[in-house]
């Protein structure tokens, strides 16, 4: 056991315990002293039990199993939080018309400063399965930007107006790995693929700022305790250090 104990918050018990240590892969019965965020000790009961002050609570939970937190190798922070937060819809839709509906009625209770933005359409899976155009979310937001991120991370489908807001003409140059769609008269569809996508995504989320952010960020890291990930590798997705 890790010494000393006079410090001791609470001691949690159950008799299925999965340390992890020491070659031992099946659960045993077992104590698990706690001070603050730390665990400095793990042992048999009665062992960790006597070392700590008499008046340290126990909790016993009996057969439940208890293990180490788990460790999630391959997580993009940035996106998953701010994808389960208000401010962006998470959604693939069954087709063009029935997802942009659901962004207008999403869109009613953003902020007033918001971009509107999603992440999930995959528009092979639609009925029918064809190319979304700028048109049908010039038709809903006229005067907002709005920008839908793909299911599979590497295209944008984006308005007049955030296209305008961006930068972006039918005489842009799309970064090297990248694309922008145009119709058979050479304007933009709304469409921008791969590293064009990556350059601009950064942009339409600048509006979220650093309070948004950290709330989401804070919102996240409780939900994923909740189902027992304590540790993660973040993976940048954006091409710039410092944009996720």
């Amino acid at each position: 056991m890790g010494m000393p104990m006079q410090h001791i918050d609470r001691i949690i018990r159950s008799k299925n315990v999965f340390t992890s240590q020491d070659g031992i892969d099946t659960a045993r019965e077992l104590a698990i002293a706690i001070a603050g965020d730390r665990i400095v000790a793990v042992g048999k009961p009665d062992d960790v039990i006597a070392a700590a002050p008499a008046a340290t609570p126990v909790i016993d939970y009996g057969e439940q199993f208890v293990c180490p937190g788990f460790h999630d190798a391959h997580l993009h922070f940035f996106h998953t939080s701010v994808g389960s937060s208000p401010y962006m819809l998470m959604d693939g839709g069954t087709s063009e018309v029935a997802l942009v509906q659901h962004v207008l009625e999403f869109s009613q209770d953003l902020p007033d400063d918001a971009w509107v933005v999603t992440q999930g359409w995959r528009d092979y899976r639609w009925d029918p399965p064809e190319h979304p155009t700028k048109a049908s979310l010039d038709a809903v937001f006229p005067d907002r930007p709005c920008v839908m991120y793909s299911g599979d991370g590497h295209t944008l489908w984006l308005n007049s107006r955030a296209l305008e807001a961006l930068g972006v003409t039918r005489d842009s140059e799309p970064p090297a790995g990248g694309s922008y769609d145009k119709d058979a008269n050479g304007e933009l569809t709304g469409i921008a693929h791969e590293a064009a996508a990556m350059q601009l995504l950064p942009r339409c989320l600048e509006w979220l700022g650093e309070d948004r952010i950290a709330s989401a960020y804070a919102d996240q890291m409780r939900r994923m305790a909740e189902q027992g990930i304590t540790s993660i590798c973040d993976m940048s997705l954006m091409p710039m250090p410092g944009c996720d």
